[in-house]
């Protein structure tokens, strides 16, 4: 509460009607058109659910026992990871170390842009090429369907997106960039650091 010369100036949130009330789950999916927009074959998901809504060849399934953080991630990796505490920095570590190990070559990550975080300083910038996604994309819920507010209207993400591409294969890199450019249906601001950096 902050007073001058008397006066309450305590501001309260009011709750409103048109806007959805967070979610207290990871479950936001990636638009299919996205996922569809790449033409490289996905090797792995290694945060699937169980309905498996990426065309990958292997998933990680947490509600069937497989942490896909403990799995080794084997050529083209897609990542939508849970955002929940903790699972950001984990991802973009394990991504970043896969690729370096020659495990992986790419992981393709859909994570917030967040470039004041020290997860993104320590694995992200001059690690990977980003993609900038101006707007908010609009995640899915379980059934394909995009998140719908009160009146029915599609929901914006609550956070800007960024791709981000970890591979010491500048030939898949492109491939992937011109994909998600040309096919996304996505306006992509691409930052390319150090090539071939890991």
């Amino acid at each position: 509460m902050t007073t001058q010369q008397g006066l309450d100036l305590t501001l309260t949130p009011r709750a409103r009607a048109d806007v959805a009330e967070p979610s207290a789950s990871d479950e936001f999916y990636t638009p299919r058109a996205i996922i569809d927009a790449l033409t490289c074959v996905i090797d792995l998901d290694p945060f699937s659910p169980p309905h498996r809504p990426v065309p990958a060849r292997t998933h990680c399934v947490w509600a069937e026992g497989a942490d896909g953080f403990d799995a080794v991630w084997r050529g083209v990796i897609w990542g939508n990871p849970p955002y929940s505490r903790g699972n950001l920095p984990a991802f973009c570590s394990k991504a970043r170390g896969e690729v370096a190990r020659g495990d992986a070559s790419i992981v393709i990550g859909l994570i917030p842009a967040k470039p004041g975080s020290g997860y993104w300083h320590d694995h992200v910038l001059g690690h990977a090429t980003i993609g900038y996604v101006r707007g908010r994309i609009a995640f899915h819920d379980r059934h394909g369907q995009p998140f719908r507010d009160a009146k029915g209207n599609v929901q914006a993400g609550k956070f800007d997106s960024a791709f981000v591409l970890w591979s010491l294969d500048s030939g898949l890199v492109e491939r992937v960039v011109s994909d998600l450019d040309a096919r996304s249906g996505l306006s992509i601001y691409w930052q390319r650091e150090n090539k071939g950096a890991v």
